[in-house]
């Protein structure tokens, strides 16, 4: 149970940053848009190693290479697909898509955890 508030807490500020900072959807300069990709893909890696800790402590043993397997899929099923989606919405809306996209979907992310996390009595 204690683990819980752990990985809560581990989860909101990189996860609220890493939100905010898919508002790179509104820069203009390349400039601009490169000070934010950084901070971006450095939050992103520790939500990575937050996530595949969450899973590892909250799974039983024997059942820890399986969710950690499907885990590692999904990823690659999305980063299969994500380059043609990627282009497609480029050449519909431009290239605020990616920002927005993704601020939406952290958005939405962060505000589920919130509530997932808010609904789990500890005791």
């Amino acid at each position: 149970v204690s683990y819980l508030t752990e990985i809560q807490t581990a989860f909101n500020l990189p996860l609220h940053v890493y939100s905010l900072l898919h508002l790179q959807a509104f820069t203009d300069t390349l400039p601009l848009y490169l000070a934010l990709i950084v901070p971006m893909v450095a939050t992103g890696a520790i939500l990575n190693v937050i996530t595949n800790s969450a899973i590892t402590k909250l799974v039983s043993e024997s059942d820890t290479g399986t969710v950690l397997g499907l885990n590692m899929a999904s990823n690659s099923v999305i980063r299969t697909f994500s380059p043609t989606m990627g282009g497609y919405l480029y050449s519909w809306i431009g290239f605020p898509v990616f920002g927005m996209l993704g601020f939406i979907m952290t958005g939405f992310t962060s505000v589920s955890l919130l509530t997932v996390f808010s609904n789990i009595k500890l005791s």
